[in-house]
């Protein structure tokens, strides 16, 4: 685990992206931070080059992103997204 001053409000999605590329052979990241910053980078991933995503993370939520590339760009998949609504139903199961 590695805290980074780029997931703050108003960090660098520039910067954040060059720093997990610097991880040489890394397959998937967790990334943890505030909304709207945190929804911004996760839609600045999943975009494709012809389309906007917009996501929205409710407080406590989380998502699992595919990382599909890191040169030229970094891209992923949304492979899913859980509210805290169904994160509590599912630590009840």
């Amino acid at each position: 685990m590695r805290e980074t001053a780029n997931l703050a409000p108003g960090g660098s999605a520039h910067e954040l992206f060059a720093e997990i590329k610097s991880h040489a052979g890394t397959e998937s990241v967790a990334l943890i931070g505030h909304q709207p910053d945190l929804g911004e980078l996760i839609s600045r991933i999943t975009a494709s080059n012809c389309a906007a995503a917009s996501i929205q993370l409710k407080k406590g939520g989380v998502c699992c992103i595919k990382v599909s590339e890191t040169v030229p760009t970094f891209r992923g998949e949304l492979v899913w997204l859980l509210t805290p609504k169904q994160l509590r139903l599912l630590a009840r199961a």
